[in-house]
């Protein structure tokens, strides 16, 4: 059995998130619901390394970069990884983000969740 160390904060995200899916976003899911459940799974772990291998290990941002990575990643797994490159898309990402960081709950688990990232 595989345990998913990513389960735990996407339940997270999933259950605390109270961000409003953009409208347009809301408009292709509507419009093509196969698009929001892809046959072409989105990779996300893969994505994730990727992403953060691209940040410079001096960037005093880095922390906040690997989680946004990982952030973006699930919600692509979850809204259909074809929405990478809409606009509204990333600005849902960034909401979540700032509503996720606004939360003092979320504080200890958004650190552990990127020190695995870094790890």
């Amino acid at each position: 059995m595989k345990i998913d160390p990513y389960a735990h904060l996407l339940a997270l995200i999933r259950q605390r998130s109270p961000v409003a899916t953009p409208p347009a976003v809301a408009r292709t899911l509507e419009k093509n619901p196969a698009r929001a459940a892809s046959v072409e799974r989105f990779d996300m772990g893969r994505s994730i390394i990727e992403r953060i291998r691209e940040i410079a290990p001096d960037d005093p941002r880095r922390r906040r970069k690997a989680f946004r990575a990982f952030l973006e990643g699930a919600l692509a797994e979850e809204l259909g990884a074809t929405l990478l490159t809409d606009p509204d898309y990333q600005r849902l990402v960034d909401l979540t983000l700032e509503q996720m960081e606004a939360e003092p709950t979320l504080k200890q688990p958004i650190e552990r969740a990127i020190d695995m990232l870094l790890g």
